[in-house]
C-alpha cells in the first residue's frame, strides 16, 4: 500500500477482495471530499489515522482493523502474520481525535477563517512499527501465562506465507520504513503533538482489551 502525498486515498495493489475493498473505501472518502469542496458553507475535512479505542470504552471494537489485528496476533497462530517488523502503521488514541475535533468545532463556531480546509489528525512521527505491536502482544501473553510458541510475525518472502483473511489485510495495512510519515496537523489546534510514549500506552491498553479469552 502506498500513500500519495497529493492524492486523497491509498493506492492499494492487487485484485483480491481485500485490496479491492480498501480501494473502494479510499475512493468513497475521496468522493466525499470532492462533494464537500463544492459546498457553499465553510467546510473542514478531517483525515484521521487508524484509531485506538478510548480508555473508557467498555469493550474493544469488533470490526476495527487495529483491534482485529491484535486479536489475531494474540491467538499466536503458527506461521505468524506476513509483515516485516520494521514496516509501520499510523494509529491514534481516540482521545486525541476527540480533543482535536472539539477544538476544531470551537474554532469554527468562533468564525475563525483558518478553520475550514484540510486537517490531518494522525500520529505522524509517533507511528508504530509491526515490531511494536508484536512486542506488546508477546509481553501481554507472557504476563497472562500464555507465552507465544514462536514469533507473531513472519517474513512475507517465506515459501508459504499466510495470505488470506487478516494476514492479507495486515500486508496491506503496513508501510515500508522508508515511506514518509503521514502528515499531522495536531499542533495546529492542540498544545502539543501526540508522543510515541502516549501512543505506546494506548497500544498496550488496547492489546489487553483484545484478549480472545477475556470475558
Amino acid at each position: 500500500m502506498t500513500w500519495q502525498p497529493h492524492g486523497r486515498c491509498f493506492d492499494v495493489p492487487g485484485d483480491d477482495l481485500a485490496a479491492r475493498s480498501m480501494r473502494a473505501y479510499g475512493q468513497s472518502k475521496r468522493r466525499a471530499e470532492e462533494l464537500a469542496a463544492h459546498c457553499s458553507q465553510p467546510v473542514a475535512v478531517v483525515r484521521t489515522a487508524l484509531l485506538f479505542a478510548a480508555r473508557s470504552a467498555p469493550t474493544a471494537p469488533l470490526h476495527q482493523f487495529p483491534h482485529a489485528l491484535f486479536t489475531a496476533m494474540l491467538q499466536a497462530r503458527p506461521g505468524g502474520l506476513p509483515v516485516r517488523p520494521d514496516h509501520w502503521t499510523d494509529i491514534l488514541p481516540m482521545e486525541t481525535l476527540v480533543d482535536y475535533v472539539t477544538a476544531l468545532t470551537e474554532t469554527q463556531i468562533r468564525g475563525d477563517a483558518t478553520a475550514p480546509g484540510l486537517h490531518w489528525v494522525t500520529a505522524g512521527p509517533a507511528r508504530l512499527t509491526a515490531a511494536d505491536l508484536e512486542r506488546a502482544c508477546t509481553d501481554f501473553l507472557q504476563a497472562a501465562g500464555r507465552p507465544a510458541g514462536g514469533p507473531l510475525l513472519a517474513d512475507p518472502a517465506t515459501p508459504h506465507p499466510r495470505t488470506r483473511g487478516m494476514a492479507r489485510v495486515a500486508q496491506l495495512g503496513f508501510l515500508p520504513p522508508d515511506h514518509p510519515d503521514m502528515p499531522s496537523d495536531l499542533s495546529r489546534l492542540l498544545p502539543t503533538q501526540v508522543t510515541r510514549t502516549e501512543v505506546l500506552e494506548a497500544l498496550h491498553h488496547n492489546v489487553r482489551r483484545c484478549a480472545p479469552w477475556a470475558p
